[in-house]
Formats: C-alpha cells, structure tokens, sequence
C-alpha cells in the first residue's frame, strides 16, 4: 500500500530558471511552478502526506520550501529531504533510505516522482520504491529496460498515476506493466 509521495523538486514542482546557478532558488529574482503543479499537489495531499526528496547543491530545507512558499506550494508539504541537509544526493541507496527510515516507512509504501531519469527513476526503483517518471518533454526513455513503473507529462496525471502504482502494489506483480497517462 503506498503511504507517502516523494516529488523531485527542480524541473518537477518547480522551473529551473536558466542564469541563476550561482544562487539558491529562494534567491532568484522570479522563481515558477511547473504547470499544473499547484492543483496536483492539492488532489494527492487529500489523500496522501508529501515530501520534497531533491538533490540540492545550494538549498537546505528551509531554503526549498522559502522557494516553495513564493509560489504557494509549500503548505502543500509535509516536509522536504534536501540532499544538502542529508550529506547524500540521488540516486545514491543512502538517499533514499535515509528518507524511508525517517518516515518509517518500507520502500514498497512510497511513490518516488520525478524529471530526472538516473536519480529520481533509476535511483528510486534499484531501493524498491514506486516509481513515477514526470516525462514533460517526451523524450525517448534513456534505459534500454524501462524502469520506471508509470510515465506521464502533465502533473494534472499525476493523482491517477499514484493510483496506478498503487494499484500495482497491491497486486504485488513481479513486472509491472509502464502506461503512459495523459490527463
């Protein structure tokens, strides 16, 4: 049973802005949300608690969600896991388990969303989480085995891609079936 979403931050909640890698997000002079991602957030948080689990050379917890808050999301949260904070980043096991055992969870309880293919697929997937790989600009997957459990390209998919991983959990297939949602 999935109990928790774990969601990239750059790129998947939020733009990354180019001309700003010098600064923490928190201190670009306009930051945006993804499309949609406001009212994605919104429909999962009724069911589920949501974390921030992002790599973050520049930006600890407190920095991600001031960078959140500019755009309204960060009351959407439950709490952020930022690589900075951690001393670890993705796709690194020690990452995510970190994570799992501050939540208490197992990994197969966890949905792991995000842009980036190696460290927010990849990474999540060789720990045992759920997969959900936010696919904006349909590129071709980059593994020769897809291993992501659930693609989509609009974040409006993403409360019905949490309910295909859980869905896929549930039954506890050993290989499961990659769909492509569209809202």
């Amino acid at each position: 049973m999935i109990e928790a979403l774990l969601i990239d931050w750059g790129g998947t909640l939020m733009a990354d802005l180019p001309g700003h890698d010098d600064l923490p997000m928190a201190e670009w002079p306009r930051v945006e949300m993804m499309p949609h991602a406001d009212e994605a957030l919104s429909r999962v948080k009724e069911r589920l608690p949501v974390y921030v689990a992002s790599n973050t050379e520049l930006s600890d917890g407190p920095l991600v969600l001031a960078a959140l808050e500019r755009v309204g999301l960060a009351g959407l949260l439950d709490g952020v896991f930022a690589s900075l904070d951690l001393g670890v980043a993705k796709p690194a096991a020690a990452f995510f388990d970190e994570v799992l055992d501050t939540l208490g969870l197992l990994p197969d309880q966890a949905v792991m969303v995000g842009d980036t293919y190696e460290n927010d697929v990849a990474g999540a997937k060789r720990v045992g989480l759920w997969t959900v790989w936010f696919n904006p600009g349909a590129v071709a997957c980059p593994a020769s085995e897809p291993l992501h459990d659930v693609e989509i390209a609009d974040l409006r998919a993403l409360p019905a891609a949490i309910d295909e991983a859980a869905g896929l959990a549930e039954r506890r297939s050993p290989r499961p079936r990659r769909r492509l949602l569209r809202e």
